[in-house]
């Protein structure tokens, strides 16, 4: 039986300003998502900046083209190591 109380909680993986915009709107409603960050996406205060929302930011220290299937795999497997059961949105263009 599914217990349609529980809110899913996702890994989101943004590789643009766009993906952390709409990160941020779905995260309003489900504070329980967390935010990888590709590197180079957003400066050091726009991390703190969205830190300081209570949203939980992780930065990415490689960096995966949303276009390269390969980096793509790469990022998605060390997110998965962190975050083993849980869901991973990823960007892609």
């Amino acid at each position: 039986m599914v217990d349609d109380t529980m809110e899913t909680q996702m890994v989101f993986f943004a590789c643009s300003k766009i993906s952390v915009v709409a990160f941020e709107s779905l995260w309003r409603d489900n504070n329980g998502h967390q935010l990888w960050v590709d590197a180079g996406v957003l400066t050091e205060k726009e991390t703190a900046l969205l830190r300081s929302t209570g949203a939980l930011v992780t930065n990415f220290a490689g960096h995966a083209r949303a276009g390269d299937a390969g980096e793509m795999a790469c990022a998605v497997a060390v997110i998965q190591e962190h975050h083993p059961a849980e869901p991973i949105w990823i960007e892609a263009m």
